[in-house]
């Protein structure tokens, strides 16, 4: 009885073990799988990248750090999982702000400004290692800023509103490239698109301004009454020396000349002279 049932204890153990160890690797192979699955979405995510038109990818190494003789162009490219690809745009771009800037008096100005600008593309390497994706705003926005300033804060404010537009904003893109020539971006344009004072301070101005431009028409009016009453000085003088060497007076002279001209003329007149030479020529009768 024994015999029987350790011989069928040991059947029972000998099927049920394939079972359990079968079960075993089934769950194994699946936990396996689905980490295979699980890093091979990541790995692929990483390491598959578009560089898309308009930009440039400069790769970021976990060993050597930023290569700064690689460049990634427009298309699909592929780098390790471990390290990481930043896309710059190299297109035109342009930012825009307000900012209050004192005037060589100490009077504030609000300015309105638009700057255009690009990274260097041939430089993008350096840009990332130096200012990183945000340069926009770490490098070229101060700049632009500063340039206003060192331009505007050399003039009052009567005078800012005297220059030229293109004379101002071409001051200013000057000072900015300046201070910006050694970097890998490149400003192309700054427009002041406004530029306001306070309330007060405008209308002061204004006022100025039309007292000037009075002061000037005034100016013109006596300049104008001045050569006219040389003009009519002149003419006297000549006037004067006629009669003296022709012996005949001025009002004498313009009716002999208005009498020749009727005498020339086609309608049929009588004309009554004076006898003593001085008496001005009648005209008695015209005829049409």
């Amino acid at each position: 009885m024994s015999e029987a049932t350790d011989e069928a204890l040991d059947d029972t153990l000998n099927v049920r073990s394939p079972r359990t160890f079968g079960s075993r690797f089934g769950v194994y192979g699946a936990v396996g799988v689905l980490l295979a699955v699980f890093l091979g979405v990541l790995f692929f995510d990483r390491s598959l990248h578009s560089v898309r038109s308009g930009q440039l990818g400069i790769r970021w190494s976990r060993f050597t750090g930023t290569r700064l003789d690689e460049v990634y162009k427009e298309g699909l490219r592929v780098t390790f999982p471990w390290d990481q690809l930043f896309l710059y745009n190299v297109r035109e771009q342009e930012m825009h702000d307000s900012i209050a800037v004192l005037s060589s008096n100490g009077l504030p100005i609000y300015i309105k400004y638009s700057a255009r600008f690009h990274p260097v593309r041939t430089q993008v390497a350096t840009l990332h290692q130096q200012f990183g994706p945000s340069y926009a705003e770490v490098l070229i926005r101060p700049e632009v800023v500063a340039g206003i300033r060192a331009i505007i804060g050399n003039h009052t404010p009567e005078e800012v509103y005297a220059l030229n537009e293109m004379v101002l904003n071409n001051e200013v893109l000057s000072a900015i490239q300046r201070e910006l020539a050694g970097y890998p971006v490149f400003v192309d344009k700054v427009l002041m698109k406004e530029l306001r004072l306070t309330q007060a301070l405008e209308l002061a101005i204004n006022n100025k301004l039309v007292a000037e431009q009075s002061a000037l028409s005034y100016e013109y009016r006596i300049r104008s009454e001045t050569d006219e009453a040389r003009r009519r000085d002149i003419e006297a003088r000549g006037i004067k020396n006629f009669e003296a060497l022709s012996g005949i007076s001025i009002l004498r002279w313009r009716g002999l000349q208005a009498t020749e001209a009727l005498a020339t003329s086609t309608n049929a007149k009588v004309i009554i002279m004076g006898g003593n030479g001085k008496d001005m020529p009648f005209l008695l009768n015209g005829m049409p």
